[in-house]
């Protein structure tokens, strides 16, 4: 009889141990699998936060890319009447160039190969364009800053510019770098 009860009680215990067993197993998974549930909407979740916060086109800080010089090489024997520097400005509120005394916004351009001071030009006025999201192409004449060193003659000057613009809000944009402009003293 004793031999019975111990087989009914181990028969028992192997059964409760199996089933406990394989309940903290199937406990185990599952938690296993809302683990990386939850990390896959996580993850997901990020994905889409970071594919649709993309960076805005236009910023309320202007923008400047320098686009180019021409003519790029002059000569004392034939000075152009006019250099034209050339560069693309995108800027959210477009407030440049309003005209009726009311505009504040210049081009800066400062000879950085001289020891010229800075030059500023008043911005033209910009008529018959959208200004909310402004994307445009600015060339401003630079004949005045293309003043070459004072190296005696025959020699050739390479002349680079800065150039950056302040809006009516006093809003300053990136400094761009300009050139070269080859300047032939003969």
């Amino acid at each position: 009889m004793k031999a019975a009860n111990f087989r009914k009680k181990f028969h028992s215990f192997q059964k409760d141990y199996f089933i406990k067993r394989l309940f903290r197993n199937l406990s185990l998974n599952l938690a296993m699998q809302i683990m990386n549930i939850k990390k896959a909407f996580l993850l997901g979740g990020t994905v889409v936060l970071l594919f649709s916060c993309g960076k805005d086109k236009f910023n309320s800080v202007p923008e400047i890319k320098f686009t180019s010089i021409s003519p790029n090489v002059i000569s004392n024997s034939s000075f152009p009447g006019q250099i034209d520097l050339t560069f693309q400005l995108k800027d959210a509120e477009g407030d440049f160039g309003v005209g009726g005394g009311q505009d504040s916004s210049f081009v800066y351009v400062k000879n950085i190969t001289t020891s010229q001071e800075l030059d500023s030009f008043k911005f033209p006025v910009l008529n018959g364009i959208s200004r909310k999201n402004l994307d445009v192409e600015v060339t401003a004449n630079i004949l005045r800053d293309a003043k070459p060193s004072n190296i005696p003659a025959p020699y050739t000057d390479t002349l680079y510019f800065e150039i950056y613009v302040k809006d009516n809000a006093g809003h300053k944009s990136n400094v761009e770098q300009a050139g070269p402009l080859y300047y032939i003293r003969n």
